[in-house]
């Protein structure tokens, strides 16, 4: 993956990518497992965990993993093995 882009870093990524991953947020596709794909950007990462005003005050969080291994890779919960965590290049969290 070449190409890939370090959702963390992010330097590299322009003011309408930055955006457009906000954005990503509104997609109605958007599911545990889901491949986080962003047109302007491309693979994020895959959704690991979903949290929906939990505490009651509305929030929403989407936790994107990255393992090096694309779309098809599997989600890295909260649960996983520490070897299986430790398999993860990168991570981004959107919360609202």
């Amino acid at each position: 993956m070449e190409d890939y882009i370090n959702p963390i870093d992010g330097t590299k990524y322009t003011d309408r990518q930055h955006v457009d991953i906000s954005l990503f947020e509104y997609d109605e596709n958007i599911h545990f497992g889901g491949a986080g794909i962003v047109e302007s950007v491309g693979y994020i990462g895959t959704v690991s965990q979903i949290y929906d005003n939990v505490n009651f005050h509305e929030e929403q969080v989407f936790v994107f993993t990255n393992n090096g291994q694309g779309p098809k890779q599997s989600p890295v919960p909260y649960s996983a093995s520490d070897a299986n965590r430790a398999q993860v290049h990168a991570y981004s969290v959107q919360a609202v």
